[in-house]
């Protein structure tokens, strides 16, 4: 059986400062992505080709939700949620207010609807955590003490 070879080209100009996560969103047809340092979350379909949206804060990670324009985005000020049609956010949950050398820095989501959720430290100290967020915005911390 011959091997297929598939062949990868890029789909924008570099705009990324430090681009991660990328979640394909099948119901809209477009790839999303945060870029941490340039603080945007951003998209690219070959529809609307390119979107971005500028955000306060570094953002780490992003989630996909029931709702087709709104996203779950953790980073420097906690998790948030993300209206993409209006491309205003409002806290969702920061479960490490006074630890202000603390970020998020990857999350998903569970089959349950739960949002499995990490921090770092800018200094790399053991004060980071995993966490259980649920829809209800109950918050569970799994493990303290990380170090990352």
């Amino acid at each position: 059986m011959a091997m297929e070879t598939w062949a990868a080209s890029p789909v924008t100009e570099p705009i990324n400062q430090l681009g991660e996560g990328p979640t394909w969103d099948s119901r809209a047809q477009r790839l999303l992505w945060v870029d941490i340092d340039g603080c945007h979350v951003r998209s690219w379909s070959t529809s609307a080709s390119l979107e971005a949206w500028k955000l306060p804060f570094q953002t780490s990670f992003l989630s996909l939700t029931n709702h087709p324009n709104q996203l779950i985005i953790g980073g420097r000020e906690g998790i948030h949620r993300l209206d993409l049609e209006t491309g205003q956010h409002s806290l969702f949950a920061d479960p490490e207010p006074n630890q202000p050398a603390n970020r998020f820095n990857d999350g998903k989501t569970d089959p349950h609807g739960c949002l499995w959720a990490g921090t770092i430290n800018d200094q790399r100290a053991p004060i980071c955590g995993l966490y259980r967020i649920h829809a209800e915005r109950a918050i569970e911390q799994i493990l303290t003490g990380v170090i990352n």
